[in-house]
């Protein structure tokens, strides 16, 4: 199964959405998981025809920050098992289907003060079910040092609570495809960041 997850930054934007358009026309995902999409739950509805979707489930912004979406084809047997402002978590086939997993799409928001809160739920979603789990997402933090280039240094203990949260879980990095950094500035004293 194709799927795609992406840090949208909002979807006010109609080159955004243009942007998000080609991506689903030319990778066809069956399943699409956009975070920090600033929106309210019922935009995705609209959305969710525009990109050719058959279903949707949406977590409303709070203000300008947050929100989440997550789309699925009609192909797909979806549920929705809960969610929050930090999570959508799902469960993908019906027992006795071939193909029988979980997905939860995942976004912490910038504020470390936060972060914590957010390790202990993902390791209250890993011990609530036992179905083969991926969880995708924007967790805003890195497993290493070598995921960064430039900026201010990031602190130790933050990589270390996040690393400690993955492996609590019994999760895997996947690793990725494509650029190694998701955004690039010029604005003086910082070239990149991850």
């Amino acid at each position: 199964m194709n799927l795609l997850v992406w840090n949208c930054r909002g979807l006010g934007n109609p080159r955004k959405v243009q942007a998000l358009q080609d991506i689903i026309q030319q990778k066809d995902p069956k399943l699409v998981f956009l975070c920090e999409t600033k929106c309210k739950a019922e935009f995705l509805n609209g959305l969710r025809i525009k990109l050719g979707f058959r279903r949707v489930f949406g977590v409303s912004s709070n203000g300008q920050s947050r929100g989440l979406g997550l789309f699925w084809s009609g192909d797909i047997n979806l549920r929705i098992i809960s969610s929050s402002e930090r999570f959508i978590d799902s469960e993908i086939g019906a027992i006795g289907d071939a193909v029988h997993w979980r997905f939860t799409g995942f976004y912490e928001h910038q504020a470390t003060k936060e972060r914590q809160i957010s390790w202990d739920i993902m390791r209250q979603l890993a011990t609530s079910c036992s179905l083969p789990w991926l969880i995708g997402g924007d967790f805003n933090e890195l497993l290493g040092i070598h995921e960064k280039e430039g900026g201010p240094v990031r602190p130790m203990n933050q990589i270390m609570a996040f690393q400690n949260a993955v492996c609590d879980c019994h999760l895997h990095d996947l690793g990725f495809l494509g650029t190694p950094y998701t955004w690039i500035t010029t604005r003086a004293g910082v070239s990149k960041n991850g």
